[in-house]
């Protein structure tokens, strides 16, 4: 059994990936070839979070209070590394347009 918290936690970190996919789809449908790769390492980031760390098989394993911030602190972390990454894609968008090849 989840503990609330934890829940709680776990249903915004869901709601934060899917806002970030929506992000990322967007900035996507304007970017060249060479940012697209470059963007690709950010859905994978999100993949991560929802399939290591979200998965309902992997939510049901038993945790005590300590273990289940510990293993969301994780997944937070991971996620950040997801938005980092897609930032500093638009970075590179804004500073050598959508259709830079190398930086």
């Amino acid at each position: 059994m989840i503990p609330s918290p934890a829940q709680q936690l776990i249903d915004k970190i869901k709601k934060l990936c899917a806002e970030e996919r929506q992000k990322i789809a967007e900035l996507n449908r304007h970017l060249g070839p060479g940012l697209k790769t470059q963007l690709r390492e950010a859905s994978s980031k999100l993949d991560n979070v929802e399939q290591l760390f979200l998965d309902p098989k992997i939510l049901a394993e038993d945790r005590n209070p300590g273990q289940w911030t510990r293993w969301l602190n994780a997944a937070n972390k991971v996620f950040a590394l997801a938005v980092s990454h897609r930032e500093r894609v638009e970075k590179l968008q804004n500073t050598y347009g959508p259709d830079a090849k190398s930086f």
